[in-house]
This record gives C-alpha cells, structure tokens and sequence, in this order.
C-alpha cells in the first residue's frame, strides 16, 4: 500500500537496524569512527551509550559493515547469560572449540585464535548489545578478557552497547576496575530538528520517493513528537505512510501528525509514562480550574457533608455530577494529545449550570477566558510558523550559560588545549560531578588527553597541565 500510492520501492522506515540506511548525523558519524578508531588503536574496551533508540545498535552494525574484510567479528546480543553460558557463546561466535567449565578455560581456549590474528594484524572484535542488562559474573568476566594482552596490546576488542544507566553500574566499587578501564564512552543524543528532517528525506530518497511526502511543517511536527528519537521517528512516519495510503491521501501535513498524536492506540507509544502534560502553562491552567470546581462545589452541596467535586455539570439543570475527564491538551511540543479521557468542553459544561447560580457562571466564563489565553501563550512558544526553519525555538535559542570562573584562575582560549567540555552533570557531592570533555566521560581527578581534571564547577572545568591552569565552559549543562 506504501509503494503504489507514494511510488516507494520498499519501505522506508523499517525497525530493524540497517547499516544501509545509516543516516550520518553529526553526533552518529563521530560515533562510527571514534568505534573504529578506537578498534584499530586496540583500545580493549569501548562503551556505546544512550537513551532507547536513538541507534547504538545501528552504530555498531555499520562498524561492523564497513570493516568486513578488516575486522574478525562476534556479536551477542543476549544480556542474560550465565559467565559459564557467556564463555561458551564467545567461543562459538569464534567458531573456536573447548570447554567454558571456567574462565580460566575460556582464555586459554581464545588464547591461540586471538594470537595469531594479532600477528596478522586482524583486530578480533566482540560486539556485545543491551549491556546495561549484563550480570555482575559477566562483568568480571569481561574484565579478565580484558588482560589478554600482548605486548601491552589487547588482543580482544570489546564494544559494548547499552543505556547510560550502565554507568550506575559501573560507579559500584565492584566494578571499580573495570569502570577505569573503559576509558573509551561515546554518548549519542537525539537528532536536531534539522537532522531530523534531512533524516526522514534521507530514507524516502533511500526507498526511491521522486518528490516531497511530508510538508516541512509535519516534518517539525513530527521531530517535536518524537523527542528527536530515530525509532520514533521511524514508527511516526511508517504509521502515517501506511495510513495515507490506504486512505488515498496526498501530502502528508501536520494536522495527519497531530491526530496521529492523539490516537489513544498510538500516542502510549510516544508517551509511555502516560500523559506528556509537563510546563508552567498546564499547571497552571489545571490549577485554575481545580480552584473554581472546588468553589462551585461548596456552594452546591449541602452543609455538613463531603462529595466528591464534578468537574462538569450535566446539562439537565439537575446539578448531577458527571464523570471527571478532560479533552485534549498541549504537550510541550505543542502537539494536542488526549489525557487519560475526554471531557465535554468548557462552553459545553457552563450550559449545565443553574440559571440561579450566576456566581458559578461567571466563574466558569473568566476560567474559559484564561484558559485561552494560556493556549495561546503555549502555541506562542511552539512557533505558529512552523515551516521558518528560523521559528524561535525556546530551547535550542536559549543563551547559553555563563561561565562561573574563579577568579584567582587566568581563563586560557579552548583552542589553546583543544579540548571542549560538551556538558556538566552537577552534584552538591565531590564524587558525585562529573563532565563531558570531547567523548569522555571524568570526574574529579581523573585524567583526559594529558591534562588533568582538578575541579568541576556548575559551569565551567578546571585543568591542569606542565603547571599551567586552564578553565573551559560548558556547551550544554544537565
């Protein structure tokens, strides 16, 4: 149905990682080369990290796409094994024969295959996927793989993907060694609203689209929807295709976006913690409108007892209470999506109030009022001009903050030290910070690029090298 209505030769956003689609975004290229790169330095162990979807796996497939011929390879994507069980995948995925009965066996097994590839010069890799679900035998496991070495070389290459809450893990003094050791973190972000789009066009371009099937407006839509999530982004798109095409529909624009946001069936895929409603503007207008239910209920239930307060009335002039629900509200990106129900809209619900109570009345017609000015405020920080690729974005045109630098300290230019910090995680507790600096992830006395980290503020890093004191700012602080 995709293919005879948009002139697709496949589809163009399937779920499954596909190195053949891979789509270079800024943060997404470097990552495939900083895992290559640190493949061929044979680094030992290198650690792929982020949120659900936003692609390790693909990263990791087109590493191993691209060096076919260059890098003898393993893949594992079952986190939970046994250390007994995990041994004897390895050796399978090798296609080496022996007993896993122990660690010990497992490297003495591996020991003459990963030999005489290191004297072929053929780097071994074992990709290892969802690594935040490994289980502490495994870990240590690993860790003992990690000292096959020759030379002071590694003999094995481990790449390991997984959600950053691996980092928990690793911070456990259990871990400790092996948490040193993995010195080589690269962290994927979302995509920006323009990879976004150059995303989707990149894939229809893929599947063999002529012409243009999403408007630039839907496509922003779509990206605010998705968080800049590829797989998202890949299912909002493949249910919309699907859609249209079965309903013969054209052009795809964002009001198609916006109902598909709020289908009840779709939208718990994009908000699975349930309603997205988060931000000064629907606290307040939910406030609002409790404190005038609140009013409208004293004055209608008899002294002395306690009822529960509707928030409709129905429209008989009984003053019965109807069910509590609402209708649809704005998100922060600015999409409507539907709450846990639907309720009758405001004007509908002032239409059930007794004639007499004119002080309800008033109420309710002052909360309608407020309630649109606050709708307008909200689609006034979405942008109402969606297809200006200049729109104002709150976010992303925020300024950025400002430097706090001691100021005994001379502050040195990064280009100087070539360094940049890409982020700060604040903590009250020394051991508690930690920084973003190029793709490293450090602490307070750890050591990066030869310079090394004396102290981590709110908005700046603190180095030192040969005796020279430098301060660099942050990009992006959480």
């Amino acid at each position: 149905m995709i293919s005879s209505r948009y002139g697709l030769q496949r589809n163009p956003f399937r779920g499954a990682p596909d190195p053949a689609s891979f789509f270079p975004s800024v943060r997404h290229r470097r990552a495939v080369e900083l895992v290559s790169r640190a493949i061929i330095e044979r680094a030992g162990l290198v650690l792929v990290m982020g949120a659900i979807g936003l692609g390790k796996t693909t990263v990791c497939r087109t590493v191993q796409e691209r060096h076919r011929g260059e890098f003898v390879m393993g893949y594992l994507g079952n986190p939970f094994l046994t250390a007994h069980e995990f041994g004897e995948q390895i050796l399978h995925e090798f296609g080496q024969e022996g007993g896993a009965g122990s660690s010990g066996e497992v490297v003495r097994a591996l020991r003459g295959f990963l030999e005489r590839h290191f004297r072929e010069r053929r780097p071994v890799v074992l990709f290892i996927d969802e690594a935040h679900l490994l289980g502490p035998d495994v870990l240590e496991f690993l860790l003992i793989l990690s000292n096959v070495q020759e030379s002071g070389e590694h003999l094995l290459q481990v790449v390991l993907s997984g959600q950053s809450e691996f980092q928990e893990t690793l911070r456990r003094p259990r871990f400790s060694s092996l948490n040193q050791r993995l010195g080589n973190r690269i962290a994927l972000s979302p995509l920006t609203k323009r990879e976004a789009v150059l995303y989707v066009e990149h894939r229809l371009r893929l599947a063999g689209a002529r012409k243009a099937i999403f408007s630039r407006a839907a496509l922003h839509t779509i990206w605010k929807v998705a968080g800049g999530t590829p797989r998202l982004i890949n299912q909002i798109c493949g249910h919309l295709l699907r859609d249209g095409g079965e309903r013969g529909s054209g052009r795809i624009g964002r009001a198609e976006v916006q109902r598909l946001a709020c289908d009840p069936v779709f939208s718990p895929l994009l908000y699975p913690a349930g309603s997205p409603v988060r931000g000064p503007f629907p606290v307040a207008a939910a406030a609002l409108f409790g404190l005038v239910l609140f009013a409208a209920g004293i004055g209608t239930h008899e002294p002395g007892t306690i009822e529960a307060v509707s928030s409709s009335f129905v429209a008989d002039g009984s003053n019965r209470p109807a069910a509590s629900s609402m209708q649809t509200v704005v998100s922060e990106n600015g999409v409507e999506v539907p709450a846990t129900d639907s309720r009758p809209p405001i004007s509908d619900a002032r239409e059930g109030v007794p004639a007499d109570d004119a002080g309800v009345a008033a109420a309710l017609n002052v909360l309608e009022q407020r309630l649109t000015e606050l709708n307008r405020n909200v689609k006034g920080l979405q942008g109402d001009i969606v297809d200006d690729e200049f729109a104002f974005d709150p976010v992303a045109d925020a300024p950025p903050p400002e430097k706090r630098v001691p100021k005994t300290i001379a502050v040195q230019p990064v280009s100087e030290i070539d360094l940049r910090v890409g982020a700060i995680v604040w903590n009250d507790r020394p051991q508690g910070r930690l920084a973003v600096i190029d793709d490293h992830i450090v602490h307070e006395g750890d050591a990066v690029s030869g310079y090394r980290v004396v102290a981590i503020s709110e908005g700046s890093v603190e180095l030192t090298k040969d005796g020279r004191t430098f301060v660099v700012g942050i990009v992006k602080k959480f």
